[in-house]
């Protein structure tokens, strides 16, 4: 494997790139970096265990590499729906626009502004006029979302799995 990450060096990346996210919402940089790593979880775990110890990956022994992964994947977007949504993501950030995958979820996705009053706990009504940018999504069903949340998401998602099942 490149680098020879153990699983759980990996998703010590995974952790520091989300970090790196969450301080700076806004940037597509991050937005891509964070997304690109995040879905890549899937892989890493099944270069991993696909030859050891492939019940880590819910899979039958003898399957190809390419089914294991399809396999495995489906596992765990079926437990963490919100996965496919990165995938999405990830593969706009790295292929354009057009995905011929018949499994696409995503319209469109892009950067946001929203305006409003900075919360204030003090008793005089808060004045300043804050304008915050995130990444939004659209789904082809029209639904919406916000990425952080979606990352958010699939992160504890990872950190839960990777705890329960030792990975």
């Amino acid at each position: 494997m490149s680098f020879n990450l153990t699983p759980a060096q990996y998703f010590e990346i995974v952790r520091a790139e989300h970090q790196d996210f969450k301080a700076d919402r806004a940037s597509i940089r991050r937005t891509i970096s964070c997304c690109t790593l995040t879905n890549h979880i899937v892989d890493h775990l099944t270069s991993h265990y696909f030859q050891t110890d492939p019940a880590k990956l819910h899979i039958q022994p003898g399957l190809t590499f390419k089914a294991a992964l399809n396999v495995y994947r489906d596992h765990v977007v079926g437990e963490c729906p919100d996965i496919s949504v990165i995938r999405d993501l990830c593969d706009y950030g790295k292929h354009g626009s057009h995905l011929d995958r018949p499994s696409v979820q995503v319209q469109w996705t892009g950067l946001e502004e929203t305006y409003g009053f900075h919360v204030s706990f003090a008793e005089v009504p808060a004045s300043d006029y804050v304008k915050t940018v995130r990444v939004g999504i659209i789904m082809k069903d029209g639904g919406e979302m916000k990425l952080e949340v979606v990352l958010a998401s699939v992160f504890h998602y990872w950190e839960r799995k990777f705890v329960a099942e030792a990975l």
